[in-house]
């Protein structure tokens, strides 16, 4: 069916950059499209992206995708919806030394289009990721994922294994996926064992750490300090009885909870070897404490020595006296 432009219709008109639609209308996703053209109409006053959200009803996150595709290919700039010509390569600022995510990972959508086109590895690697996340990837998913494989070198196997992980814990949010990809870089987690291997002591230590607190009776997410503090136990094979115990004392000796007190008292059984509560029963009969003894020159109810004046009393005395004395002849 061949279609013709219905002029009558037409009002107002406002200038869409030829390279939008020769360029880059296969490579933006249809919000990013949208977006481009709410700016481009609106490009005569200045709009936020709370107004651009209710205008066309999609969240921030999906604008500042497209507002991230069309800076990297030059036609916005600013992340103020000024129309610009595409920066010169050589002009583009040079990224740190070392880089914890994809932020400064310059990479164009033609070059990812490019990389897609040419590596059966990076269409598999998109293709299932977006099966594992239920959605098709967007511009910045798929510039995340090429940084995790180019720059941090791990393999396409490896890094789907870490986005099914992620999405088991309700993690999909790719900044979270890249900050978990970092920290595998710096463990030296190259192979599929190494990272299954991984993930298995992350889920030990979930399920420890949900053990604690649970007979802790703590109901909320634990601070940091307290999380510290379970994994310091966590790596010295505290057992959960042992934390009961510690629970209880604490309880008996100020009557509140006390994570830092009970931790102590953790850590002075685990220096002694005790790693139960039946070791505690047998350390304590072993080692009963010390009983105090009490006599007439040494008791509670002898009162103490009361400190040396640093000034003579009887003199102070005669002083008042004679000062009164004086007084009244005075008078």
């Amino acid at each position: 069916m061949d279609y013709i432009v219905n002029t009558g219709s037409w009002g107002s008109l406002f200038a869409v950059p030829d390279c939008v639609v020769d360029e880059y209308i296969k490579l933006a996703s249809g919000q990013a499209v949208k977006v481009l053209l709410y700016v481009l109409r609106n490009g005569n006053r200045k709009i936020d992206k709370n107004e651009i959200a209710a205008a066309l009803n999609i969240n921030d996150e999906t604008i500042d995708d497209a507002f991230n595709f069309w800076e990297s290919v030059g036609v916005l700039s600013g992340g103020n919806g000024a129309v610009s010509q595409p920066p010169a390569a050589e002009n583009r600022p040079n990224p740190p030394a070392v880089e914890t995510s994809s932020q400064h990972f310059n990479l164009r959508p033609t070059e990812i289009a490019e990389r897609v086109r040419s590596s059966e590895q990076i269409r598999y690697l998109f293709t299932t990721a977006e099966a594992t996340f239920g959605r098709m990837l967007n511009n910045t998913d798929q510039r995340s994922l090429i940084w995790m494989h180019e720059y941090l070198g791990l393999s396409i196997d490896v890094i789907l294994m870490l986005i099914q992980y992620c999405v088991s814990l309700g993690k999909n949010n790719v900044l979270y996926i890249e900050r978990v990809a970092f920290e595998w870089q710096e463990k030296n987690i190259c192979t599929l064992d190494d990272a299954q291997n991984e993930i298995q002591r992350h889920q030990l230590f979930d399920a420890y750490e949900k053990k604690i607190l649970f007979s802790l009776g703590i109901n909320s997410k634990p601070s940091a300090n307290q999380s510290e503090i379970i994994k310091n136990w966590y790596d010295k094979n505290i057992s959960s009885e042992l934390v009961e115990c510690a629970y209880n004392r604490t309880m008996d000796s100020i009557g509140r909870f006390s994570m830092p007190y009970m931790n102590s008292i953790i850590m002075s059984w685990n220096e002694k070897g005790i790693s139960s509560c039946n070791d505690i029963t047998e350390f304590e009969k072993n080692n009963p404490p010390p009983k105090r003894t009490y006599n007439r020159n040494n008791s509670r109810n002898t009162p103490k020595k009361r400190k040396k004046q640093s000034y003579d009393i009887d003199e102070f005395e005669k002083f008042a006296i004679n000062y009164e004395e004086l007084k009244k002849a005075g008078e």
